[in-house]
C-alpha cells in the first residue's frame, strides 16, 4: 500500500516541540491568533443566551463575525479559546473551519498532559488526513484527545485517542465520563456568564 508523506509540519513537530507549545499556552495567552474569516465556533456549539442550537448558524452571525456584540464579544464567547488560536505554532490546515474540527483544551492533567476535547463537524472528521495526524501527533505527546459529535437531536458519538504509556487502565467511557464532567463544569460557569 502507498502511504504519502506527512506534510512537513508534522515532521518538524516532536514531542519536546508539543508539550513547549503547550505551556506556552498557559503561560502567555495575550500573543495568540485572531479569528480571522473563521466562525466554526458560532456554528457548532449551543449558544443558550441566545437561543441558538449546536450545529446551527447563529441569527446573530454575520460577515465580520457577530452582529450584536461588535464591540465586546459575550463573555461566554470572550472565554471561549479553541487551541488553534491561543496556540500561533499550529498550523493554518488546523484552523477549525478548514480542518472541521475544533481543538480546545478542556482541563489539565498535570503540567504535561492534557484532555483536549476535539469537536467534530461531521461524524468522520477525526479521520481527515490532518486531523488524523494531528491527533496521532497529540497522543504520541501524552495527551487525551476526546473527538465529539452530536447533532443536537439526541444523536451523540464520542471516540477516544490515548496512549497507553501514558494513561494504563483508562478506557474509552471513562475518557468520555472525564470530559462529560468538564463540560459540566464549564456549563454551570457559562451559564453564570450568561445571566
Amino acid at each position: 500500500m502507498y502511504v504519502t508523506a506527512p506534510p512537513l509540519w508534522v515532521v518538524a513537530v516532536s514531542r519536546n516541540n508539543i508539550i513547549q507549545m503547550l505551556e506556552k499556552k498557559i503561560v502567555n495567552e495575550t500573543k495568540k491568533r485572531e479569528c480571522g474569516e473563521c466562525q466554526a465556533c458560532c456554528w457548532l456549539y449551543p449558544l443558550s443566551f441566545v437561543g441558538k442550537p449546536a450545529r446551527e448558524k447563529c441569527k446573530y452571525q454575520c460577515e465580520k463575525g457577530c452582529a450584536i456584540y461588535t464591540e465586546k464579544r459575550h463573555p461566554v464567547c470572550e472565554r471561549f479559546l479553541c487551541d488553534w488560536i491561543v496556540l500561533p505554532e499550529w498550523p493554518d490546515e488546523l484552523r477549525p473551519d478548514r480542518a472541521q474540527i475544533i481543538f480546545q483544551t478542556a482541563s489539565w492533567f498535570s503540567q504535561r498532559r492534557r484532555l483536549i476535547q476535539a469537536g467534530m463537524y461531521e461524524p468522520e472528521s477525526h479521520l481527515r488526513r490532518v486531523n488524523r495526524l494531528w491527533i496521532n501527533t497529540l497522543t504520541r505527546a501524552g495527551h487525551l484527545v476526546v473527538c465529539t459529535w452530536g447533532n443536537g437531536m439526541g444523536a451523540y458519538q464520542s471516540h477516544a485517542h490515548f496512549h497507553r504509556k501514558y494513561f494504563p487502565g483508562l478506557t474509552d467511557a471513562a475518557a468520555e465520563s472525564m470530559l462529560r464532567s468538564v463540560n459540566a463544569e464549564r456549563a454551570e460557569s457559562d451559564y453564570s456568564l450568561a445571566t
